[in-house]
């Protein structure tokens, strides 16, 4: 009788702690998933779409893979590129989506969709929710968008070679 009241006892305290109240996950503001910056810089809104192309190129290993759009008309490219936090100690790869929209003498870059790969294998993709995590790939993200300013600022040398 005693082992069953034992045995009753511990199974009421697993079911009873099993509703105790757990620490809510942070829930990141819809506005802290995007990375948007403007930048006025003097370019007609053509060549800020050509040198955002080139700069693609230069700056992503595969662009047959990165760019999904490239609208000249109304100066949008959205393309698909990867960069990577620290989850602890470990490295975690990042998907994210970058959008240029360009115009006369400026240009937008919006960066959203940061998706990490989890699991062992790096395969089971989930949106980031850690505001640490979100911060770690937006300042990634700030250098790669200085790269493109510093690539799109350069003076073009028109030498005819």
């Amino acid at each position: 009788m005693r082992k069953n009241l034992n045995a009753l006892l511990a199974i009421t305290l697993f079911l009873i702690s099993g509703c105790a109240v757990t620490k809510q996950v942070p829930v990141v503001p819809p506005e802290e998933l995007t990375l948007q910056e403007i930048h006025e810089i003097t370019l007609s809104k053509d060549a800020i779409f050509a040198r955002s192309l080139e700069w693609m190129v230069r700056a992503f290993v595969d662009s047959t893979q990165v760019i999904e759009l490239r609208d000249k008309e109304n100066g949008k490219i959205i393309g698909k590129g990867m960069t990577e936090f620290y989850n602890g100690e470990m490295p975690t790869p990042c998907r994210f989506t970058m959008m240029i929209e360009a115009k006369d003498n400026k240009y937008q870059v919006t960066y959203s969709n940061f998706t990490g790969m989890w699991g062992a294998a790096r395969n089971l993709p989930r949106p980031l929710w850690h505001s640490g995590h979100i911060e770690q790939v937006k300042a990634k993200l700030r250098k790669l968008d200085a790269s493109l300013y510093s690539y799109l600022s350069e003076e073009k040398n028109g030498k005819d070679w």
